[in-house]
């Protein structure tokens, strides 16, 4: 194997702060662009270094991403960072490194951890939160981070490699392209790009014969570990030769060793009847690009090319019909017999690329036509709009070829899972590999049925089913495992054989089992609290790290054809955050600068209470609807109106009255009172507003508030 640098050049640290937070060619081809990412500086950007250490044995992946933090503002942050993952991939631990001193998380339950990571926030303890947004999607965020601190934070996770006649490849994805579609998750969950590219290495130790990364080259270190500075605006991409059946060991959190056998399939040729379903959307109009890097013909050619390399290995008695989608779906035609060439001019009929990505749409057209036991799904995945539930029951397992750098695998990857169907990947030029890996996992027996084996009490003791092209069992014995040495390969072992019981176990087993193998599902998240380290007193600004523009739109190539939304995204107004400097506005704060203050007025009885004016609660309301309370809400919490916005602080003025014998019953500042009361209200869709409520009404009677606003509500 030659050894050389990668070609591709990576950011450096010190030209990082200088990166644009996304390109220009962005700005012209989403109208939504400014909407989602504003004029947030790159320098805001907390998140400045990644690295990523991935050890291969036996055909299995564990890898850890260390991100190491700073905060560059002036105040306490909350950073966030929404990323896409493997859908296959266990998580099952998280460390982090505050203040000199390293902190573990615990596995709660999802609510619960929710709950911990929030009261740390309010109670200004740095924290970390780890949780799953749907299959595929996770959410990173660290809390309570101090102006100029470092948080470096490790995450693991472990995951099956995906076998193509002899070939192991794994792929790790850091980045997606633009995502059609409404995402049913919150605003600050939502995956976004345009974000500047932080510095990033990879080390590499294997067992195979050879390995290759795909689009550079390994360097080694004296200890044998392969090495490399990586783009982190691409996935990493690892093919391994050399590869055969293996045994692995583990240990469970029980002390129970957990033996793994991975034995991948060799080639099967039962008779396919499959239907192929090809992305024709605009975005596959985008370049891809081959090993080397170098950029190539677009994604949609070479998914054409790639379909027409399948007619050599087709059997007479497969059954093939040919769809295509974009925002409509149609059939192109049918392969019924195998004669020379006739399969290729069904594929030449294929369309450009055109339209938005109506994936659920189309698969909903091809179940309902019936055709195909099987179906074979090419995207690049970037759509929201699916429902995955739905095609489960329609019983077809469905197969996946995902194509491109940026494409997402969380909702039709999660669909292939839960299918009984595989997903494979393809930059773009390879696209034929991929889906001849997908064509390999169709010809096996569909009677291969999985064992699912659990104690009466829900402890998983023996799995076998097949995934990636290969036949996996993991066994548990009854035998404790005495050694005291920490062998994090062993761990990760252990955590892939409980993700395998996880998503075959019973539904009122499955927490049990995530929370003891300490895993990051739908039910479960990671949390840490740094309880003795530095206490923020303000509340923490939250951040939104923005993966980066996949690297084929930030080289300048933008896709062919027009893109188009496949449902409407609501346009929300963003206030600047600027200090109002009108005299009207200056008068109006000295004449109410007794409610900046704290006032000491006795609280009476609930009952002995009547408020001669009834709030407005509807106008409240629509106000703190209009507040953007991540920026605002530190200053509000203290009343600080001078630097919040002239027309909000405006609104507060024109306000206060309304809630001025609420206030002096509860002894609050009527100000503060008021805006307790708008967060209060809306803290259901805003998080931020749910900070600020709480961390302004601890000091008060938080029972009698909500008791009477509840008395409002009922008069209303």
């Amino acid at each position: 194997m030659t050894l050389n640098t990668l070609s591709t050049p990576t950011a450096s640290t010190e030209n990082l702060l200088n990166l644009p937070s996304f390109p220009e060619l962005r700005r012209e081809d989403d109208p939504f662009v400014e909407l989602i990412y504003g004029d947030r500086s790159p320098n805001e950007c907390p998140m400045v270094k990644l690295d990523f250490h991935v050890i291969i044995q036996g055909g299995l992946a564990f890898t850890k991403v260390t991100r190491t933090y700073i905060n560059k503002t002036a105040g306490p942050i909350e950073a966030i960072m929404t990323i896409p993952v493997s859908v296959y991939a266990s998580f099952f631990g998280l460390t982090a490194l505050i203040d000199g001193k390293q902190y573990h998380a615990e596995t709660q339950p999802k609510q619960e951890a929710l709950a911990t990571y929030e009261e740390a926030i309010d109670e200004g303890q740095t924290a970390v939160l780890h949780a799953e947004i749907l299959r595929g999607i996770h959410s990173l965020s660290v809390g309570n981070l101090g102006s100029q601190k470092t948080v470096i934070v490790t995450s693991r996770s472990v995951e099956l490699l995906r076998f193509h006649e002899g070939t192991g490849q794994l792929r790790i994805p850091l980045t997606v392209g633009d995502v059609y579609g409404v995402s049913p998750s919150e605003e600050v969950d939502t995956l976004t790009t345009g974000g500047p590219i932080p510095e990033a290495t990879l080390h590499i130790e294997h067992d195979a014969q050879n390995i290759e990364l795909a689009g550079g080259n390994l360097g080694t270190s004296e200890k044998g570990i392969l090495s490399s500075k990586i783009p982190a605006n691409a996935p990493i991409e690892l093919r391994l030769t050399g590869l055969g059946a293996s045994q692995l060991t583990g240990t469970a959190k029980d002390g129970r060793q957990v033996s793994l056998h991975i034995s991948p399939h060799d080639q099967s040729w039962e008779p396919l009847d499959v239907a192929i379903l090809v992305d024709r959307s605009g975005s596959m109009g985008a370049h891809c690009r081959t090993e080397t890097g170098i950029l190539s013909e677009s994604q949609h050619q070479a998914i054409v090319r790639g379909l027409r390399e399948l007619q050599p290995v087709l059997l007479d008695h497969d059954q093939l019909a040919l769809w295509e989608f974009d925002t409509d779906c149609e059939r192109v035609g049918e392969h019924t017999y195998n004669h020379h060439g006739n399969f290729r001019k069904l594929v030449s009929r294929l369309g450009d690329p055109r339209g938005g990505t109506s994936i659920g749409y189309s698969l909903e057209k091809v179940t309902e036509a019936e055709e195909g036991k099987d179906i074979l799904l090419i995207t690049d995945g970037q759509s929201y709009s699916l429902d995955v539930e739905h095609f489960v029951r329609a019983g077809h397992r469905i197969f996946v070829v995902l194509i491109g750098d940026g494409s997402l695998e969380a909702l039709v990857g999660h669909l292939a899972i839960l299918t009984g169907g595989d997903i494979h990947f393809s930059f773009g030029a390879d696209a034929g590999r991929a889906i001849q890996s997908c064509i390999q996992g169709m010809r096996q027996q569909r009677d291969l049925e999985s064992v699912v084996d659990f104690s009466e009490s829900g402890i998983p003791q023996r799995i076998v089913t097949t995934r990636n092209n290969a036949t996996v069992e993991a066994l548990w014995s009854d035998q404790q495992d005495t050694s005291k040495d920490e062998d994090e390969f062993s761990e990760a072992v252990a955590a892939f054989a409980a993700g395998m019981a996880f998503m075959k176990a019973k539904k009122e087993w499955s927490t049990q089992i995530a929370v003891e193998a300490g895993l990051v599902t739908h039910l479960t998240s990671l949390v840490l609290v740094a309880k003795d380290a530095e206490i923020q007193e303000d509340l923490p600004k939250t951040i939104k790290q923005s993966l980066p523009t996949p690297r084929g739109l930030t080289m300048g190539i933008a896709h062919s054809g027009s893109v188009c939304y496949s449902q409407p995204v609501e346009s929300r107004q963003v206030f600047a955050n600027q200090a109002p400097e009108s005299r009207h506005y200056r008068d109006s704060q000295r004449m109410y600068s007794p409610l900046l203050g704290s006032m000491d007025v006795p609280s009476s009885p609930l009952s002995s209470w009547r408020s001669s004016n009834v709030i407005d609660l509807e106008t409240i309301k629509q106000f703190g609807l209009r507040i953007d309370w991540n920026s605002m809400g530190p200053h509000l919490v203290h009343f600080q109106l001078e630097k919040i916005p002239t027309e909000i602080a405006k609104n507060i003025l024109d306000l206060i009255d309304d809630v001025a014998d609420f206030a002096d019953h509860l002894g609050i500042p009527h100000g503060q009172c008021l805006i307790a009361l708008a967060a209060y209200l809306v803290q259901d869709s805003s998080k931020h507003a749910a900070r600020v409520y709480r961390r302004i009404i601890k000091k008060y009677d938080q029972e009698d508030f909500e008791k009477l606003v509840s008395n409002f509500e009922a008069l209303s």
